[in-house]
């Protein structure tokens, strides 16, 4: 016998069937990647386009929205509501931790929330501003802004807003807000 020979008798060939398995596992991992890829990044774009209390709380849609808050605020009349715009990246930290407020709080049911981006009127302010606010809060000549915002309902009427003035909402003053009209507790 010849060297050569000893050495073929020691390896066994592989199956083509088995290569064909092998391709075949390698090809549906490569779908199921490129699946899971697919919904992260929708999901990364959804994120991004939607507030972080987008789901989480109550949400009034732009559909008839005046006609919609006022059969809410007929049935909820002492309400918070919360509007900011759901594509904004610049209120994420906030609008987590505002989260964890609410959440902190047990105060989930007292807010509703709208996303300015959804509302085509751009009148809205001004609509809410004169159907909601109380004659004393129309006395104090508040100047609205499309803006992150929280607003405090009393048996239908706004009896208080966070920022009658433009300025970046914060998480202090959200609190100390919310501590002074005993929604929540002084931590």
């Amino acid at each position: 016998m010849k060297t050569g020979d000893r050495m073929n008798k020691g390896l066994r060939t592989i199956p083509i069937k088995n290569y064909i398995i092998v391709v075949i596992i390698f090809i549906i991992t490569v779908i199921f990647l490129a699946y899971f890829v697919f919904c992260y990044k929708k999901s990364l774009e959804y994120q991004k386009n939607n507030s972080v209390l987008s789901g989480y709380l109550a949400e009034i849609n732009e559909d008839k929205l005046l006609d919609n808050l006022t059969n809410y605020l007929v049935d909820n009349p002492n309400t918070l509501l919360y509007i900011s715009y759901g594509n904004d990246a610049t209120i994420k930290d906030f609008e987590n931790d505002f989260k964890d407020l609410i959440s902190k709080h047990n105060v989930r049911s007292s807010f509703i929330y709208i996303d300015l981006n959804t509302v085509l009127d751009k009148n809205f302010i001004f609509s809410l501003q004169d159907g909601f606010f109380s004659e004393e809060l129309k006395e104090k000549n508040i100047e609205l802004k499309r803006q992150s915002n929280i607003f405090i309902f009393d048996q239908g009427k706004i009896i208080d807003v966070l920022y009658g003035y433009e300025e970046a909402i914060n998480l202090m003053d959200v609190k100390i807000f919310l501590m002074r009209h005993e929604v929540i507790a002084n931590d």
